[in-house]
């Protein structure tokens, strides 16, 4: 996808936003061969279902370059996978009420898609990325989000100078350093706010110093403030 190359592994699900529009066909090879799915969905979808549930793009907003790296656990991915299947058999199948059915299953597949995405926030992982270096930073942020992360001190920990790790990770993972920290910072408070911490506590535990700051970084990344993220529950 552009200049970024990310090998395929069996589990993986890359959600595309349509805002995305990649100079050359994207293709899909595995070795050895292995069954896939691509599910295309129209925003006018989108738009009729949002009377009836909350929004089910949130898992599609998140990459800075329009496309996000899913990685559901076992039971999750078994259960996406059937669904897709159910939406194949009404598709095939000219029984009555098969379109209406197909359109259930398809919500009740984008539900559990934004659960998997929401559940497991790290988007790289060290078997994923070939750059050693940036394997280690990524594994040191994760492990320490209420740090002090700076550039500068991620680079001592490499061994390496601040402008190379900044370059090397942004062509790895397709984002800044500091986007990535908030990312995860943020991520991680959420999920403290779903375990019943308060909104404050979550963000001193997570790294923000300043409960604006993360108010700010909440909204952009989730769409909504922590209070109203709460009320959702």
């Amino acid at each position: 996808m552009e200049k970024y190359t990310r090998r395929l592994h069996p589990g993986e699900l890359w959600l595309i936003s349509s805002h995305y529009r990649p100079p050359q066909p994207i293709s899909f090879g595995c070795q050895p061969p292995c069954k896939g799915y691509l599910l295309q969905i129209g925003p006018e979808f989108l738009h009729r279902a949002a009377p009836l549930i909350a929004d089910l793009t949130s898992c599609f907003s998140s990459g800075e370059r329009g496309c996000v790296l899913v990685q559901p656990d076992a039971p999750t991915l078994s259960c996406l996978e059937e669904i897709c299947g159910k939406i194949l058999l009404c598709q095939k199948e000219e029984a009555f009420g098969s379109n209406a059915l197909s359109h259930i299953y398809l919500l009740e597949f984008l539900i559990y898609l934004n659960r998997a995405y929401f559940s497991r926030p790290s988007m790289f992982h060290k078997e994923y990325l070939e750059n050693e270096k940036v394997n280690e930073v990524l594994a040191y942020i994760d492990e320490n989000l209420s740090s002090d992360l700076t550039l500068e001190r991620l680079a001592d920990l490499c061994f390496i100078s601040k402008y190379h790790l900044a370059h090397q990770f942004k062509a790895c993972t397709g984002m800044p350093v500091y986007r990535y920290i908030i990312k995860q910072r943020v991520t991680a408070a959420r999920n403290l706010i779903c375990s019943g911490l308060s909104a404050t506590e979550a963000c001193m535990q997570c790294g923000f110093n300043d409960y604006s700051n993360f108010l700010k970084a909440f909204k952009r990344e989730f769409g909504c403030t922590p209070k109203a993220f709460q009320k959702q529950r």
